[in-house]
């Protein structure tokens, strides 16, 4: 066998995001949904590629992207390892345009975000990060949301991106009653979209928790759990935001429906 030996290759610390779309399977084998979802995605992965190659042009030459069907792979080589606060920035804020897109297109997205030794070239991605991150986007994050490895940070101190210093009012992470930090999408999008974008967004994420509530009542207790997940999340958004009438599943909002 004539092998070209291209020399020994090295892994570099990054920070790693996968994100999957939910339901993208079962789509994908639908004669009735499949071509639907392909041009969805097309124009999810074709608008967030726009604006990840803004950054590697302009500030972030480090920044890589991959994607495989259904499913998207954003490195970013890091600096300061101990606290790659900079990175981290970058990588989240692209994560969450990401979950906004899908919102847009009535998809869902669940994902996570690690730090690890990883490989990238133009042929193929290698490394502790990503196995890191499809783990834990596959096994633990259960939900539609973004999760972080709090060892991104040096001695798991993630207290230090709650909140976005450009934006100090803004919620970057949130934490769970079980400790699993994750990214806060809704008030991304308050903050970073028009007040019309902004209002278009929320009818469509509230038609995708009452249609998916609806789908899965009685018949599929696990998607039950991530559309109500999903509710109670966006319910105590707007309960932060003085946002109470847009609130969904509530008995106020049944009522509301049935007189429809």
């Amino acid at each position: 066998m004539n092998f070209q030996n291209p020399g020994t290759l090295v892994q570099s610390p990054y920070l790693v995001a996968y994100l999957d779309f939910l339901g993208a399977n079962d789509k994908m084998l639908s004669p009735e949904q499949s071509l639907d979802l392909l041009q969805k995605i097309n124009l999810i992965y074709r608008t967030t590629l726009a604006q990840l190659d803004i950054a590697k042009k302009i500030w972030r030459p480090d920044l890589e992207t991959r994607i495989f069907s259904d499913n998207i792979l954003i490195a970013c080589k890091i600096r300061n390892v101990e606290n790659p606060i900079s990175e981290f920035g970058d990588i989240q804020a692209f994560c969450r345009l990401f979950q906004a897109y899908a919102f847009s297109q009535g998809e869902l997205v669940r994902g996570a975000i690690t730090k690890g030794n990883f490989f990238i070239n133009e042929t193929f991605v290698y490394g502790e990060a990503l196995c890191k991150a499809y783990y834990m986007e596959s096994q633990i994050a259960k939900f539609p949301r973004v999760m972080i490895d709090p060892a991104i940070f040096s001695q798991g101190n993630i207290s230090a991106v709650f909140f976005n210093p450009e934006q100090s009012k803004e919620s970057v992470v949130k934490r769970d009653l079980a400790g699993t930090y994750f990214l806060n999408i809704f008030d991304f999008m308050v903050k970073h979209f028009s007040a019309d974008e902004f209002n278009s967004l929320i009818k469509v994420v509230k038609e995708i928790i009452v249609k998916g509530y609806s789908d899965s009542l009685g018949s599929d207790i696990k998607k039950l759990e991530k559309y109500t997940w999903l509710a109670t999340e966006f319910n105590s958004f707007c309960d932060e935001n003085n946002m109470k009438e847009q609130k969904v599943l509530t008995p106020e909002f049944w009522d509301e429906v049935k007189h429809e």
